[in-house]
């Protein structure tokens, strides 16, 4: 099932006001510049430049997603328009949670003006393990928007599925049972 990727959903909310305002701003120019011989270069420009910010913001809002595959967790689209796989043996465990929590409190830098209306919103959360050069790699791939000391997060439309699809896929499914308060063995002391 493909998951969108609420990061490219809230690049378009934010850029495609650009669009009608271009237009409206190709208008007013046609209207002031009536007689210039530049006129219709002037609103090919405007009509040329909207359907470009349209088809880009657009596609990427399209094309932007998280999809569990046989070989791992695939992000599609990822800024800057890269497909990256996440190999099944390289997640320990997956969660549920609010996004900010993957922002440290010394690190708000992170958190940018597109990541801030989704901080409360739920996100899903993948532990990175394995050898140290895989998540170096993946970190490095992905970027600091998404990895954050070893964990993955990324904001979905449905991140609880997404959690659960991933969870049961995983390779050391079997020692990450809930077993849930009172039928957890005790330690010993």
């Amino acid at each position: 099932m493909k998951h969108p990727n609420l990061y490219a959903d809230e690049l378009w909310k934010r850029n495609w006001p650009l669009a009608p305002v271009l237009l409206v701003v190709g208008a007013v120019l046609a209207v002031i510049y009536q007689h210039s011989k530049d006129l219709p270069l002037l609103l090919a420009e405007c009509v040329g430049g909207s359907a470009l910010i349209l088809i880009f913001f657009g596609g990427f809002r399209y094309f932007s997603h998280v999809r569990v595959t046989d070989r791992g967790l695939h992000f599609h689209w990822t800024f800057p328009f890269t497909n990256t796989l996440v190999p099944f043996e390289a997640i320990r465990s997956t969660r549920v949670g609010e996004l900010r929590a993957h922002y440290p409190d010394n690190r708000k830098s992170y958190v940018n003006a597109m990541t801030k209306p989704l901080l409360d919103k739920p996100a899903f959360f993948a532990k990175l393990g394995g050898d140290e050069a895989t998540v170096a790699r993946l970190s490095r791939r992905l970027g600091r928007r998404y990895v954050v000391d070893g964990t993955i997060a990324v904001p979905v439309s449905d991140p609880r599925s997404l959690s659960q699809e991933v969870s049961q896929r995983l390779p050391n499914r079997q020692q990450q049972q809930n077993l849930g308060g009172a039928k957890r063995p005790k330690r010993r002391r």
